[in-house]
């Protein structure tokens, strides 16, 4: 699940072992298994934050998609979600920490995209593309719609699926009005440089 096109800079993070490497494969408890959840949880985060501080926003976003994915998917089905009023305070942990973590890197995103349109200026390389926003609000809805039947989508406990596409809609817009600004600017270059040619 990469975001990135295959280049000599992107093979640091696109071959990082994900979370499904990282899991222990033998029997734990539901508690066990949210524990080490949410030590696996704090090692993406430190990692997903130290990217954004420069501004490589792909990568943050592939590392917490990959996080995403595998909790919703082989964490879960080991109890880590399951309805257990001890381990709740612990599952609304995760929770927290990675939506917020989410909104971060979406906001951040939006600021510089924003910037990038005041500037009038190329989107930074390290920030998502369209086709990379659109490919991320396809495979958040996806990872959604699998964990939606358990009450885990836009609760208190579970995934803040719309806040977080609401953002990523906002910097679609954005990005959107940067292509079209830019294909305008060449445009009327190439009128010009045409114009004086005839002259």
């Amino acid at each position: 699940m990469h975001l990135r096109p295959t280049e000599i800079e992107d093979l640091e993070y696109a071959n990082c072992a994900g979370p499904a490497q990282e899991w222990e494969q033998t029997h734990k408890t539901p508690a066990e298994s949210l524990d080490q959840a949410l030590g696996l949880l704090q090692q993406y985060l430190k990692e997903a934050i130290d990217l954004c501080r420069v501004d490589q926003l792909v990568g943050a976003v592939e590392l917490m998609l990959a996080y995403l994915d595998w909790v919703t998917g082989d964490a879960k089905d080991c109890g880590v979600f399951i309805d257990n009023p001890v381990l709740y305070p612990r599952q609304l942990l995760l929770w927290n920490k990675l939506n917020i973590c989410f909104l971060a890197i979406c906001q951040r995103q939006k600021d510089i995209t924003e910037a990038t349109l005041k500037a009038n200026a190329p989107l930074s390389p390290g920030c998502l593309s369209i086709s990379q926003i659109e490919t991320l609000v396809n495979e958040l809805i996806c990872l959604s719609d699998r964990i939606e039947d358990d009450g885990l989508v836009d609760y208190e406990m579970g995934f803040w699926e719309e806040e977080i596409l609401s953002i990523l809609d906002q910097c679609l817009s954005l990005s959107n009005t940067i292509n079209s600004n830019q294909l305008q600017n060449a445009s009327s270059t190439a009128a010009y440089l045409v114009a004086q040619r005839l002259w």
